[in-house]
């Protein structure tokens, strides 16, 4: 249900307005299935967890292992000790339960780490640079289908970023072209796709996403390696993974955005 306008924060406010201001009507979304604390010091210390990639990957596993699991079977990506500490960590803020010798998330509606790391992008672009942002929006009539999974604002930009948390080889193309559908319809001042993973992006997903920006978009050109796995066309679109950091490769994207914009920086490649 959405929100009466009048209850709406400045900054809801300021991105929904930045939407309808370009024909997009949207509403937000349901926020079922994060894993979101409700009160603001758990918030904060969910946030800081999240930006370690491993815990990232811990968390992955555990909601996989919807039915509980022991500290010895969220080992895949980190120790033992460091599963026992995330662990601990959740147990604190009142995410998990212990049953039967095995830890559970309390939440049954939390079925996929995806909502979550679309709350925590989310959080990145607001505390990291100083954005207004929301995710899960829902558009009415969309081409592309879905969600915007997170828009934001800032100094008159408009960015929309689509989140991934599935290995590359279990990204469809299908999923790739319904994202550069929705960046057309959209039509923000730049779009980043990031998919969480330290794999490469440009044996899949930068040629599938070209695939298609060549039927929705031809005026991007080819896309270039700016660094490491990050990726642009005309210096607007961009996709990356999360190697090294998932909040550094956003902070990239936008600052070479701007930089590109300016006629007083040095010559953007």
């Amino acid at each position: 249900m959405d929100a009466p306008a009048d209850r709406l924060k400045p900054l809801e406010r300021e991105v929904l307005d930045a939407l309808r201001r370009r024909g997009v009507v949207c509403r937000l979304g349901r926020r079922e299935g994060a894993l979101v604390p409700s009160s603001e010091e758990a918030r904060e210390r969910l946030y800081k967890l999240l930006g370690h990639y491993s815990f990232r990957l811990f968390l992955r596993d555990l909601i996989r292992l919807r039915h509980g699991a022991t500290a010895e079977q969220l080992t895949h990506y980190c120790s033992l000790e460091v599963a026992k500490q995330y662990l601990g960590e959740l147990e604190e803020l009142g995410l998990i339960q212990r049953r039967e010798g095995k830890a559970e998330l309390k939440r049954a509606d939390v079925r996929s780490f995806g909502p979550t790391l679309e709350w925590y992008v989310a959080e990145v672009l607001h505390r990291e640079f100083g954005m207004a942002s929301l995710w899960n929006l829902r558009p009415s009539k969309a081409r592309g289908g879905g969600d915007y999974d997170v828009v934001a604002t800032a100094e008159g930009l408009l960015l929309y970023v689509e989140t991934k948390s599935a290995a590359p080889r279990n990204i469809e193309a299908a999923q790739m072209a319904a994202f550069v559908k929705r960046v057309a319809t959209l039509a923000p001042d730049m779009a980043v796709l990031i998919n969480d993973t330290q794999l490469r992006m440009l044996d899949k997903l930068v040629p599938a996403i070209q695939r298609a920006a060549r039927q929705e978009l031809p005026q991007l050109g080819r896309m270039r390696r700016l660094r490491g796995e990050i990726f642009t066309a005309r210096n607007c679109l961009f996709v990356t993974n999360s190697e090294p950091d998932l909040a550094g490769n956003l902070g990239t994207c936008i600052s070479h955005f701007l930089r590109s914009r300016s006629p007083l920086a040095h010559p953007v490649l």
